[in-house]
């Protein structure tokens, strides 16, 4: 199933075909039995055990994150970035890594345009850390309500959500993160940066 290489031979040897002898052979998997592996397999393979060494690869990673960022504005000649902050994880993340590449460069944290755009179901609660982490960072800050454009959005497409039902289905949760990417995509446009 993975080693493709004996296709490819026999199309450039077609003439030789038919010189090839086929042998069929049963070779049954008992369908009740388990097949155990041989070997112990980590739970999270890519991730070490030893906090150390876990410690040390993430360090690795980040600083993989933060050069490649580094690299693409300094061969695209731009200087600034624009990034959603929601208030979780990946988000913040992602901003520290934005962080690092324009200290790296020299560049004032001004030129990270981080912009948090609150939804339908957005709590006060990562609502607040979007905005604290940005005021910790010391970048641009920037708060767009989505909704007003979210919910012209499914009236247009006449969703059952813009006359009252309460269907919360995956146009409903799409419409939202397009919302989001849209506005990013035109922040950027609008800065002369590129999206995170």
């Amino acid at each position: 199933m993975r080693q493709t290489t004996f296709g490819r031979s026999t199309h450039r040897h077609a003439d030789e075909v038919a010189q090839f002898d086929v042998i069929e052979f049963p070779l049954p998997i008992p369908a009740d039995a388990k097949l155990p592996l041989e070997r112990r397999v980590a739970r999270f393979p890519y991730v070490p055990a030893d906090s150390a060494r876990r410690d040390e690869r993430c360090n690795e990673v980040y600083n993989i994150q933060v050069q490649a960022l580094l690299q693409r504005l300094q061969s695209s000649g731009i200087s600034k970035v624009v990034i959603g902050i929601s208030g979780g994880l990946d988000s913040t993340h992602a901003l520290l890594v934005c962080a690092k590449a324009i200290d790296r460069l020299g560049l004032p944290l001004a030129n990270i345009l981080a912009c948090t755009m609150p939804g339908f179901a957005t709590s006060e609660r990562t609502l607040r850390q979007a905005r604290e982490l940005m005021e910790v960072i010391g970048c641009t800050a920037g708060e767009i309500d989505i909704r007003p454009s979210c919910a012209q959005m499914l009236t247009d497409i006449g969703h059952p959500h813009s006359s009252g039902t309460e269907q919360y289905d995956i146009t409903y949760e799409n419409v939202q993160a397009g919302e989001r990417t849209s506005h990013l995509f035109r922040l950027a446009n609008f800065n002369d940066a590129i999206v995170i």
